[in-house]
């Protein structure tokens, strides 16, 4: 589960020990908010209006979104250690170590790092109790506002209003929150095929988007997860071939990519657009644009 930056980015090992998962984590879970609070101050500052806030609010909340996930698994891994074994006491007893599993240049055992879990502790309580649920609201107040969200807002069906929030859950529970409540347990992969199956087959029935084509996209997305976590659950448990089961992995996960990309060069919203845009404009379905740009 661990994102291991340094190791895509091997330049920033040389600042040796200075970095490591502790500024990481700092760095996930600080940032965005000292943007938003900096973007608040400047709009007051040069407007002297408030007015601008509930819509910087509404940009930072749709952003965030995008990397909320990344930011919850790096706080859960300050939760996430491997123990080993040290050494053998004289009376046969064991004595174990234990370093945190993305950087083990950190001792779990120091307090230091029991006060950073305390940390961690307040920021896991802003994102995801605080910031989903004003996410939430904020669709909610959306939807109370027109009456029906437009489809670059939402694209689901309105009765689905709710299913970026919902999704959101779901994608934490599959990484951070599993990490915790099954620690180096294979119970972990038993129960996020369980999360993934469930949330497979809802969306073959519900079909939660307006455009056919995007509920395409993610059933085949959900199923290359479930492939995926199978296939961890099997090389962890029976097949060794790591190298094998990633290429397979690799072929795997690019269907989503194919898909994407066939279904784009038929999706309604795109067609209506090339047609708006063409010169001379070309007709188009008055019923089908009110449904895609409703206000």
């Amino acid at each position: 589960m661990a994102l291991n930056v340094p190791k895509w980015l091997p330049g920033l090992e040389c600042f040796g020990r200075s970095f490591n998962a502790y500024v990481l984590l700092l760095v996930w879970t600080v940032t965005p908010l000292a943007l938003y609070a900096l973007a608040c101050v400047v709009s007051v500052a040069a407007t002297f209006r408030t007015d601008r806030i509930g819509h910087i609010t509404s940009v930072f909340l749709g952003v965030l979104s995008l990397v909320h996930t990344l930011i919850c698994v790096e706080m859960f891994e300050i939760f996430d250690c491997s123990r080993y074994l040290k050494s053998t006491d004289g009376d046969g007893s064991s004595v174990h170590k234990s370093y945190l599993k993305s950087d083990h240049s950190i001792d779990c055992d120091d307090p230091f790092h029991e006060k950073f879990q305390n940390l961690t502790s307040f920021f896991i309580v802003v994102y995801v109790a605080i910031l989903p649920i004003a996410m939430l609201v904020q669709k909610s107040r959306q939807k109370e506002k027109r009456g029906m969200l437009r489809m670059l807002e939402s694209p689901y069906k309105q009765s689905f209003w709710y299913f970026d929030s919902l999704d959101l859950y779901y994608r934490l529970s599959m990484t951070g929150f599993l990490m915790v409540v099954y620690q180096n347990s294979p119970s972990m992969r038993m129960v996020a095929s369980l999360f993934v199956s469930f949330l497979m087959a809802s969306i073959v029935i519900v079909r939660p988007f307006v455009n056919d084509s995007h509920n395409l996209i993610l059933i085949v997305g959900q199923f290359c997860v479930a492939i995926t976590v199978a296939a961890g659950y099997v090389t962890s448990t029976f097949d060794k071939n790591e190298y094998l089961t990633g290429s397979m992995l690799c072929v795997v996960n690019s269907i989503v990519v194919v898909v994407a990309f066939w279904q784009s060069r038929n999706e309604r919203l795109h067609a209506i657009v090339d047609a708006l845009r063409s010169k001379p404009p070309r007709p188009i379905d008055v019923d089908e644009f009110e449904t895609l740009w409703m206000d």
